[in-house]
């Protein structure tokens, strides 16, 4: 964040990252989060990104076991 204000680094938008948490990359975007200690007191984020998680890893094991 001090380095966008900065101006050496452009920030990303919630709403981007969520979009890619959605389309099957909401661990690596947890992780991230969780690396970089961003947006980590965003709601959004706190309720939104576990949820994808379990939804998307549900779908995986739907989609291994009726293959």
């Amino acid at each position: 964040k001090w380095m966008a204000k900065k101006g050496s680094r452009k920030r990303i938008r919630e709403r981007t990252l969520l979009i890619i948490a959605a389309c099957f990359g909401a661990l690596g975007v947890y992780l991230g989060l969780k690396c970089f200690r961003h947006k980590t007191r965003h709601r959004s984020f706190t309720i939104t990104l576990p949820l994808f998680i379990l939804v998307q890893a549900v779908l995986a094991v739907l989609l291994i076991k009726y293959r």
